[in-house]
C-alpha cells in the first residue's frame, strides 16, 4: 500500500516518472521559481520597503531607521516563509532559515545569479530527498 501511495504522489502530484523528462521538469522549474523569488524577495521588496523606511522616518522623525529596516527585513522573510505553507510548518520552518541565510547572500553579494544558484540548487536538493525518502 506505501509503494502505491509513493507512487501515486510522485506520477500524479509531481508528474515526475523518472524519464529524462521529468528530471529537466524538476531543474527548470526549481531555476525558474528560484529566480522569480529571489527577484521579489531579495530585491525588489526590499527596495521597496526601504524607500518605504525613508518616508517614514523623514515624515515622522522617529530616530529608529536602522532598527525599522530590520524590522522590515523580517517581515519580508516571514512572508517568504509563509509563501512555503502548503509543505507544512516544517517547511515554513525550512523556509525561515533559508530566506534569512538567501538575504544575507543577497545584502553581501547584490548578485542575483549567485541567489538563484544557491535557491535552485537547495530546492533540488529538497525534491531528491523527498523523492528518495519516498
Amino acid at each position: 500500500m506505501a509503494a502505491k501511495k509513493a507512487d501515486f504522489a510522485q506520477q500524479f502530484v509531481f508528474g515526475f516518472d523518472e524519464s529524462l523528462l521529468s528530471y529537466f521538469n524538476i531543474f527548470f522549474g526549481t531555476t525558474v521559481s528560484a529566480f522569480y523569488e529571489e527577484i521579489l524577495y531579495r530585491f525588489y521588496a526590499p527596495a521597496i520597503t526601504f524607500l518605504a523606511s525613508e518616508s517614514i522616518e523623514e515624515k515622522h522623525r522617529i530616530g529608529t531607521k536602522e532598527k525599522l529596516k530590520m524590522f522590515l527585513e523580517g517581515i519580508i522573510i516571514l512572508l517568504f516563509a509563509l509563501g512555503h505553507k502548503n509543505g507544512g510548518w516544517p517547511s515554513v520552518m525550512n523556509a525561515l532559515f533559508a530566506g534569512t541565510m538567501l538575504r544575507i547572500l543577497a545584502m553581501k553579494t547584490q548578485k542575483v545569479t549567485n541567489l538563484v544558484v544557491v535557491h535552485a540548487v537547495f530546492n533540488m536538493c529538497q525534491y531528491a530527498m523527498f523523492f528518495r525518502l519516498n
